[in-house]
């Protein structure tokens, strides 16, 4: 995946999350796991987006994923 087209699908990532638009969060971040399953970044996101659910269980594997 292009490096910008990453970083843009990030943003867009952080902006559903400012929104609280978790479930869609947690479903672009996942997309950008499958392109780069190591993106601390990403998994960071997802964690958060977890969070905000008040899922902290499954939180609590993204952000200790690595």
């Amino acid at each position: 995946m292009h490096y910008f087209f990453f970083q843009a699908k990030l943003l867009k990532v952080r902006l559903l999350i400012a929104d609280k638009e978790y479930e869609g969060a947690i479903a672009e971040s996942g997309f950008l796991l499958k392109e780069d399953e190591n993106n601390l970044e990403a998994l960071l996101l997802r964690g958060r987006a977890y969070y905000y659910l008040a899922d902290h269980d499954v939180a609590t594997r993204f952000v200790l994923w690595k």
